[in-house]
């Protein structure tokens, strides 16, 4: 839902949402562009930490573009950052390297939105989030340039191109063109943060990754073992199930019962955020129902509501689990009735 000003009751433009430190966020669509059907929408209202971690103030800036707008002075800050993001220029190299080194080492202070360099910051942010896709790509040339020569601002530089890719959700992967084959190679980056913030960029690219990331996106979602790494490699997979068997396959295998639990739910989650009913993802539901882990079972009793009749098979399981007690017998109990709605 597009958030409101709370004195106009008009809808906030997703360009000029302010968000509050140490807060959970949920993405919103940009104003007048179409929703992409793909879940990604769906994957950001309940990961709001793709798009930025919580762990400072860079972070919680980050995704102000697409942030649902929370606590006050709201308006005030819409005014601003729209007159703002109307008269900011282009940026050169050192405009853009200056304004996030001071981004990035701005105190962790819970409401900073007058710090200058915060308002350069969401000025530039906002245009290259709506521009021209030709307009984009110049200004992507130039990150690109900074994100090879400056290793201390590549994980600021990913974060900034995650913010942008949610935000156009038609022509994410157009606009960021120039820079994807340098995200592409630091997929496989040494450096944790370095990986984390690549791999965020990439995933919400829309309307689709691009394919030269689907093999390392899939040796990362078995590889990785930094839990957000590997949530978001997971679902950056999931992206492509539509276009591509070895994603279906690599979303099966993260899966099942022989991996870690935690990474049961990243997968399982992805699986039923997706718009495939491939029978493999059939059978990893078939299989979360059957763990005696009672959070696995729930997330796939929520997944199987989202395959409709795909998930018909599902029912003698869902029915003995609805039969019993606690969190994945009610959430067996909800998939039954929904999936009975769905007929």
């Amino acid at each position: 839902m597009t958030p409101k000003d709370t004195k106009t009751n008009k809808p906030q433009p997703a360009s000029a949402i302010k968000v509050p430190n140490n807060q959970q966020n949920q993405a919103t669509p940009p104003k007048n562009k179409p929703a992409h059907v793909d879940g990604t929408e769906a994957y950001l209202t309940s990961n709001p930490a793709v798009g930025v971690q919580q762990t400072g103030y860079f972070h919680s800036i980050s995704l102000k573009l697409v942030a649902e707008a929370k606590g006050k002075g709201g308006f005030a800050n819409i005014v601003v950052l729209s007159l703002l993001l109307f008269s900011a220029p282009s940026l050169a190299q050192q405009d853009w390297a200056s304004i996030l080194h001071a981004v990035a080492n701005m105190p962790n202070r819970p409401d900073p939105i007058n710090a200058p360099a915060e308002q350069q910051y969401l000025a530039a942010a906002a245009r290259l989030s709506h521009e021209d896709v030709l307009a984009a790509q110049k200004e992507i040339v130039v990150l690109n340039t900074l994100y090879q020569n400056d290793p201390t601002l590549r994980f600021q530089i990913s974060l900034l191109l995650a913010a942008v890719a949610a935000d156009r959700n038609v022509d994410g992967t157009d606009a960021l063109k120039p820079i994807l084959p340098t995200l592409i190679t630091h997929l496989s980056d040494p450096d944790v943060k370095a990986r984390e913030g690549v791999t965020r960029a990439i995933a919400l690219l829309r309307p689709q990754p691009p394919s030269e990331a689907l093999d390392t996106l899939i040796n990362l979602s078995r590889a990785e073992t930094q839990p957000e790494n590997v949530s978001i490699a997971i679902w950056a997979v999931s992206r492509y199930c539509k276009t591509s068997k070895a994603a279906v396959l690599a979303l099966r295998d993260a899966a099942s019962a022989d991996q870690p639990n935690m990474k049961r739910l990243f997968a399982l989650q992805s699986i039923g955020q997706t718009n495939c009913t491939d029978s493999e993802l059939v059978d990893a539901l078939a299989d979360g129902l059957k763990s005696d882990q009672s959070n696995v079972v729930a997330t796939a009793a929520q997944a199987a509501a989202r395959f409709g009749p795909a998930a018909e098979r599902l029912k003698p399981e869902l029915q003995r689990i609805a039969a019993g007690q606690g969190q994945a017998a009610e959430a067996a109990r909800r998939m039954l009735e929904q999936l009975r709605q769905q007929r």
